[in-house]
């Protein structure tokens, strides 16, 4: 009996298991990277073996002197607590990949009948034991669309993480040029305070010999505290700067000294023509094309829901009156009367229009 019922076993093993694969996850998704496509961003590492062990956070090295624009971008690029949770995000899918690649699970059955009854039925001599291993057979090759449709999610979050690093990086430069013209405003400050004490020494010099009038001293004295105050104002100010510079990987104090920069170099603005190539390379317009295709998949999978699929079983029987064994094989069909996943298909269809009109 033992040796029916692993045979059984293997076939029906076999069949379920056919066309099963790993899924790895791919270093491209074919993404267009316009903007600083040379400063590597953070990825998220990978934890199918260390499942149970949470992701160490990384501190940022921020340099203690001067720093750059590059230098910036590449540790907000890193560090950026938003930016990792996006890439997270597809950590979530590679493994909604790997489950919509994997077949059900196959069935074992334990069934006893006829026993507990009268003579000569009573206890289990007379009983019949099966024993069956059935396994669903999915048809309409639900198991590849369901894994497209994953694929294409995850495409869809990468265009997502996509434009969160492009967020990302305009940000840093926002911030990092509001550093610089605050360094300015503040050196620009210093200046005018000192130039403004010597004023009121000189004045205070002039007014003892008598050349101008002594009022001329309160005067020349209110400027002096003008400017200190303005002084003050923009020293204050240039500290919340820096600080929301350095948040942006995630420091909360500020270690850099100053950041380095020329306000009056400024790029020329491309032609027209160049800024509509730069404009279909937006992950916000670029994203639509995966958001269609991921919808042309779940389309693909409604309509494969529609398939009846079938459930193969095999066994063993053994009839306890008579002491023998017999092989017992069952084929099940669902009847598709009423639910032909009419509602699921025309959703579907529905939400690719959507998406096609939204583009």
């Amino acid at each position: 009996m033992g040796k029916m019922l692993l045979c059984a076993s293997a076939v029906l093993v076999c069949l379920g298991l056919s066309g099963c694969g790993t899924v790895e996850r791919a270093d491209s998704l074919g993404l267009m990277r316009p903007l600083r496509s040379d400063i590597p961003a953070y990825r998220a590492p990978e934890l199918r073996k260390q499942a149970d062990k949470l992701a160490q956070p990384t501190f940022p090295k921020e340099h203690r002197a001067t720093l750059t624009l590059r230098e910036s971008l590449g540790l907000a690029l890193q560090h950026n607590p938003e930016l990792q949770s996006f890439a997270w995000e597809l950590r979530v899918q590679e493994a909604e990949i790997l489950q919509a690649s994997l077949p059900p699970n196959p069935v074992l059955t334990g069934m006893v009948e006829n026993f507990g009854g009268h003579r000569p039925l009573n206890h289990f001599e007379g009983a019949m034991s099966t024993f069956r291993l059935s396994q669903l057979i999915e048809l309409g090759e639900k198991r590849m669309k369901r894994k497209r449709l994953a694929e294409e999610n995850q495409a869809l979050s990468a265009w997502d993480y996509e434009a969160k690093r492009l967020e990302v990086i305009t940000q840093v430069a926002r911030r990092y040029i509001e550093v610089l013209a605050d360094q300015q405003r503040v050196a620009l400050a210093q200046e005018t305070l000192a130039l403004t004490e010597q004023m009121y020494k000189i004045v205070q010099d002039r007014a003892a010999t008598g050349v101008v009038a002594t009022v001329q001293i309160d005067k020349a004295l209110v400027r002096v505290s003008d400017e200190q105050i303005q002084l003050h104002n923009t020293q204050q100010k240039l500290a919340a700067t820096r600080q929301q510079l350095t948040a942006m990987w995630g420091n909360a104090e500020p270690v850099f000294t100053e950041v380095t920069g020329e306000l009056e170099n400024v790029a020329k603005i491309p032609e027209q023509q160049r800024l509509m190539q730069f404009v279909l390379q937006n992950p916000h317009i670029a994203r639509w094309g995966a958001e269609i295709a991921r919808r042309q998949a779940a389309v693909a999978v409604a309509e494969s829901l529609a398939v009846p699929s079938v459930t193969l079983g095999a066994g063993l029987r053994r009839f306890n009156a008579t002491d023998e064994n017999a092989f017992v094989v069952e084929v099940g069909v669902p009847l598709k009367l009423f639910d032909r996943n009419q509602g699921g298909r025309l959703k579907a269809r529905y939400n690719l229009l959507q998406a096609q009109t939204q583009q």
